[in-house]
């Protein structure tokens, strides 16, 4: 039998070690909370939730494809059977993959397929380094673009032993057509910054004082007019910002096109990247906001989770797609963290394929530090759905 990777469930088991007290304070701060402004979905949560085959995972992108078709992105999932509350006979890949027919139909899943003819990630990396998650993406009339960020395992013992090492531009010539068939290629992304074995910079070599700064691009893409905007992080000594970068929608994969947002203006230097909002996480969405009270020009919503364990999920607006951001609000508290003490939820990001005048739909994962809760407790580790109704106020409205 096919079971989870031993190295990764004792790695897992780490994190009970490091994690366990500062989620147990917060779990205690959350039972006190409001839940904010945001509605549950339950219709929506109901069109993962299977028995049999993908049984959870996490990411949880989304990208408009033609004929009203929604592309679901998924990183580390499960694949087995649920009975009697518990996941059982479980594989894990590292993504997955789902095509949605329309905004009311349940997903279909696809996973790439083992040697053996068991199930594997749908992705792998060409230099057949580590695994890949995967980010977001968009279109243009090339076909499809994704974000994918190759990670390794560097010590399975440490509650810190995975590191990313690259990000990847993958080209899918044949969105239209289902995706075993499509027709894939890759290229390694130049801008980047990385740990390396040797503790100096796997690339993007940084000035002076930078040496534990990590950076990358594709945690989220939004379309302006004629331009992409493709965001990412920028991690420097446990403090993590938001960066921004833009390139024609035409031109995505000419890596010579793209300019990143400075201090003085768009730059052709990566490295001089300025914070757009501090304590951001490496997940996150930009999006128009679909309907602001009051207010004719358009604004930016900006959707994450609180980070650091906390069960929170907040919002900033802006008036352009890099700010200036409103101090962040919490506009939802995950009560799952409150049901098991070893829960935390993270991966909060925006939907608009699923949104409307109604609002926002955003989704967000459970996890748990103690990796056997996955499979002991089949009701963590799936994607959940919230709607932030339109008609929220934000600060200094």
């Amino acid at each position: 039998m096919n079971t989870w990777h031993s190295k990764r469930a004792r790695a897992w088991r780490w994190y009970v070690v490091v994690l366990a007290l500062a989620i147990s304070i917060l779990r205690g701060i959350a039972a006190g909370h409001a839940s904010g402004p945001c509605v549950e979905l339950p219709e929506m949560n109901a069109w993962f939730r299977w028995s049999r085959g993908w049984i959870g995972g996490d990411g949880v992108f989304t990208i408009p494809l033609d004929g009203g078709r929604i592309l679901w992105l998924f990183s580390d999932s499960f694949v087995g059977r649920v009975a009697e509350g518990q996941r059982r006979r479980v594989t894990m890949v590292h993504n997955a993959v789902a095509i949605q027919k329309h905004a009311a139909a349940r997903p279909d899943i696809f996973l790439g397929k083992a040697a053996d003819g068991g199930p594997a990630s749908f992705f792998d990396p060409p230099d057949r380094r580590g695994y890949f998650w995967l980010f977001h993406g968009a279109t243009n009339h090339q076909g499809l673009w994704l974000f994918l960020i190759q990670v390794e395992t560097t010590d399975a013992t440490s509650a810190f032993g995975f590191r990313t090492i690259g990000t990847w531009l993958a080209h899918v010539a044949n969105p239209h057509e289902p995706p075993p068939a499509w027709r894939v290629s890759m290229r390694k992304i130049p801008w980047g910054i990385y740990p390396s074995d040797d503790g100096g910079r796997s690339s993007g070599e940084p000035a002076d004082g930078d040496a534990r700064r990590t950076l990358h691009f594709g945690s989220w893409v939004t379309r302006v007019g004629d331009e992409l905007y493709v965001y990412g992080v920028d991690e420097r000594l446990g403090k993590r910002g938001m960066i921004v970068a833009k390139v024609p929608v035409s031109r995505i994969g000419r890596f010579d096109r793209w300019r990143f947002l400075g201090p003085d203006g768009w730059v052709k230097d990566f490295r001089a990247c300025r914070t757009l909002a501090d304590d951001i996480t490496t997940e996150y969405s930009v999006t128009p906001m679909k309907n602001v009270p009051g207010k004719g020009e358009p604004r930016y919503l900006l959707i994450q989770s609180a980070g650091n364990l906390s069960p929170d999920i907040l919002a900033r607006e802006g008036p352009s797609p890099v700010g200036p951001w409103s101090e962040p609000r919490v506009i939802f508290t995950c009560p799952e963290p409150a049901r098991r003490q070893e829960v935390f939820t993270y991966a909060a990001k925006a939907h608009p394929e699923l949104s409307d005048e109604a609002g926002t739909v955003i989704s967000y994962v459970a996890n748990s530090v103690q990796f056997k809760d996955l499979v002991d407790h089949a009701w963590i580790y799936w994607p959940r759905f919230i709607r932030l109704p339109a008609e929220t106020r934000f600060s200094g409205d």
